[in-house]
């Protein structure tokens, strides 16, 4: 079968094993190092919501999840994905704070979706969010909406990889 992969994430595999020459470790290390952002990003969100108790809660219940169970150790971009997903969220939480923050959110979208073509069922709920804070505060955050259409861009990008592997 074809692998559907971006080609961001082979690249950033053979970067790994340049350094790393055992292709078994050289090959899951990012996704390692990705889930371990993941907790980071959990407890960046949660923080700012919740007690610190209840944040340690939180980021403990993802071990529970089938991303630690399955996907962390695994040499697929699942754990990459969701990374930068949680890398999204938490700038997405903070994009009043600093102007840098929308940078970070377009990134880390784009990077998603650079890595899994998956990421894009989690831009719904961004846009969902976006909305959200429209309605009810009555303000549209026009920066961020562009933050949110530029991390649609690896889908331009890649629509001809798409276009062969549908093929």
């Amino acid at each position: 079968a074809v692998d559907t992969n971006p080609p961001p994430y082979y690249s950033l595999t053979r970067f790994a094993h340049r350094f790393i020459q055992d292709e078994h470790v050289a090959y899951r290390l990012p996704s390692i190092l990705a889930f371990l952002g993941t907790i980071a990003c959990l407890w960046a969100v949660l923080v700012r919501r919740v007690s610190a108790l209840a944040s340690f809660v939180g980021v403990v219940s993802i071990l529970l999840t089938a991303l630690a169970k399955n996907y962390v150790a695994e040499a697929r971009p699942y754990a990459l994905m969701v990374g930068l997903l949680s890398l999204a969220l938490a700038a997405w939480q903070r994009v009043d704070d600093s102007k840098f923050y929308l940078l970070v959110l377009a990134v880390a979208l784009a990077g998603s979706l650079s890595f899994h073509y998956y990421a894009i069922l989690a831009f719904p709920v961004f846009f969902l969010a976006e909305a959200a804070v429209a309605v009810f505060d009555r303000r549209l955050r026009f920066p961020v909406w562009m933050a949110l259409a530029a991390g649609l861009s690896p889908m331009l990008i890649f629509s001809g990889h798409l276009a062969s592997v549908r093929q």
